[in-house]
């Protein structure tokens, strides 16, 4: 972009094509920062690495190389309000003052940094296996010490700005106009749900399933038959094959990983993986729904009006509302239709996997067997993950979450050092679960703060209250009498594949955030999402999600019993 004459003051479109721009660089660093997370090659990985610096520090130095620039800049946002102005010179705005006041040096020191951070917590999950947590913890605190040092030296100077404090400034970055207010407002709130995870961790395993596993050597079928299912869901939400070349889409074949799962990028360049685990289907299921919401989100981006597209004002309105769209999803794949659906089509695709030397159905793959086995929420984690690992389901996110959300909170803004985790995840672990969390016990099983995502973790409650809040809506759409019809008519039909029928599922679901979340922009925000929701729908977020995770709870309780 060429330099711009400073003789008169800037218009509307001057500052629009500025945030087209700046839109560009962000587009490029969310295409790259996937490719970063699946090579294992260190020469490509600091290849890829190197680009993604470029390109954030492109985008700094757009609206900081010309000093006259950000200054006239300024002065166009210099009577600006968020609560009253423009919502789309609110969202340039916001996007302005995170990039235009870091210092330069900062920046580079993180992205100096960032390369390192994948391997430096591979190594220390390596080390929580052969040495033990308190080794591990030893070996990465300083590393995690050195980030959120990084993130509070780029965040003080716009909180200055903004007016807010350090910890605002990532929360605000990742989840649009959210404080600390809405963080504590929250944390107060789901108190109430504390005596139902207390339940659920007296639960104790008694489950009446037959476990069961993949081998290895069919991992290339497994992930064919994830592929068809993403296709159809797709179709269903409109997004054709044809449709995606027209308008210059690519998505990347679906990536299995360990331990991580992801869907990244720009709305013209998605790449999608998820964690896969042979023992653990029902976790890999869920995994994989989850982030093809991420995936039918981004695409809409590509929905906006014109006049939005390619800016700030018609990318996503935080992760916030990316992970409503995902939970939303995910949560309706414990759907006893949706897992016998899934099980048929593994006996279609899979007859060497499922089938005995008598061509019969094994026990273990029988439809009823699977029922049970996606039914069944673990209730007491592993020695190995006791309390730290969030993904095994929704109520053992709920105080993960919180803790992180609370912890990165008082770090950022000076309260606590990252010293005091172990300690502080103790006690708040202890207080939530009735089950004595030791701080040797602790240690740091996912990577979302050392990969710059301070400030993500309220994102998934606020996601997970969102989605909660719209299922009797979506279970509206679905008791319809024409939808009822509808699914009947397809279970029947044998012309549908199943997993077509299974994809014709979802289709309540995604017409329920069709309206809620996809038609929203960058310019709405995530806040005023859920007040909608909840005038709309007459319900109340926090019993929503409280009645959601009680059906989570019936369910564990009916393969498990209460410990002594």
């Amino acid at each position: 972009m060429g330099k711009m004459s400073m003789n008169k003051a800037l218009t509307h479109q001057d500052v629009t094509e500025v945030f087209r721009q700046w839109q560009a660089y962000s587009d490029l660093v969310d295409e790259l920062k996937p490719q970063a997370w699946e090579t294992t090659d260190e020469d490509t990985l600091k290849q890829i690495s190197e680009r993604i610096t470029s390109a954030a520090l492109a985008r700094y130095d757009l609206l900081n190389d010309d000093p006259d620039f950000k200054q006239a800049l300024e002065t166009y946002f210099s009577d600006f309000d968020y609560g009253e102005n423009d919502p789309v010179l609110r969202e340039y705005y916001r996007c302005f003052t995170h990039t235009a006041y870091v210092e330069r040096g900062d920046l580079e020191d993180f992205y100096a940094q960032a390369p390192k951070m994948q391997n430096v917590f591979d190594k220390s999950m390596r080390l929580a296996r052969a040495e033990g947590k308190p080794q591990a913890w030893e070996y990465i605190k300083d590393h995690l010490k050195k980030i959120f040092d990084l993130r509070r030296a780029m965040a003080v100077p716009v909180a200055k700005i903004m007016n807010i404090q350090p910890s605002e400034v990532t929360l605000d970055y990742w989840n649009p106009y959210s404080r600390i207010d809405d963080i504590n407002r929250v944390i107060k709130d789901f108190e109430r749900l504390k005596p139902l995870v207390k339940k659920f961790y007296k639960l104790t395993n008694t489950p009446d399933f037959l476990p069961v596993t993949i081998d290895d050597k069919h991992q290339s079928k497994i992930a064919a038959m994830f592929e068809s299912v993403r296709t159809e869901i797709l179709n269903q939400a409109g997004w054709h094959q044809s449709r995606l070349e027209q308008a210059g889409i690519t998505i990347s074949p679906i990536t299995f990983t360990s331990g991580f799962s992801y869907c990244w990028g720009s709305p013209k360049n998605i790449r999608m993986g998820f964690d896969y685990e042979n023992d653990n289907l029902p976790l890999s299921f869920s995994n994989f729904i989850h982030e093809t919401g991420h995936l039918i989100y981004m695409l809409s981006r590509n929905d906006m009006p014109r006049r939005l597209r390619g800016t700030p004002a018609g990318h996503i309105n935080g992760y916030s509302v990316h992970e409503a769209a995902a939970i939303a999803l995910e949560q309706s794949s414990y759907d006893q239709i949706i897992v016998r659906l899934f099980a048929k089509a593994i006996h279609n695709r899979l007859p060497e996997i499922v089938k005995d030397e008598n061509g019969q159905i094994k026990p273990e793959w029988t439809e009823e067997n699977l029922t049970k086995v996606f039914a069944y929420q673990n209730p007491y984690p592993t020695d190995d993950t006791l309390g730290t690992d969030w993904c095994d389901n929704e109520i053992v996110m709920i105080p993960n979450m919180l803790w992180r959300i609370a912890a990165e909170r008082d770090i950022l803004d000076g309260k606590m050092t990252v010293d005091d985790i172990p300690p502080y995840w103790a006690a708040f672990m202890t207080d939530w679960t009735g089950i004595d969390h030791r701080p040797e016990d602790f240690a740091l099983t996912e990577n979302h703060w050392l990969d710059d995502n301070a400030g993500y973790f309220y994102g998934y409650i606020f996601g997970a209250i969102t989605a909660a809040s719209m299922r009797h809506e979506i279970a509206d759409k679905q008791s319809a009498d024409s939808a009822r019809r509808s699914l009947a008519a397809t279970f029947e039909d044998k012309s549908f594949s199943n997993t077509q029928k299974l994809a014709r599922f979802f289709i309540p679901h995604m017409q329920t955030l069709d309206h809620r979340i996809m038609a929203k922009a960058g310019i709405e925000n995530p806040e005023d999402l859920l007040k909608d929701i909840e005038k709309e729908n007459k319900v109340n977020p926090i019993e929503a999600y409280i009645a959601y995770c009680n059906g989570l709870l019936e369910m564990s309780g009916q393969m498990s019993e209460e410990r002594g």
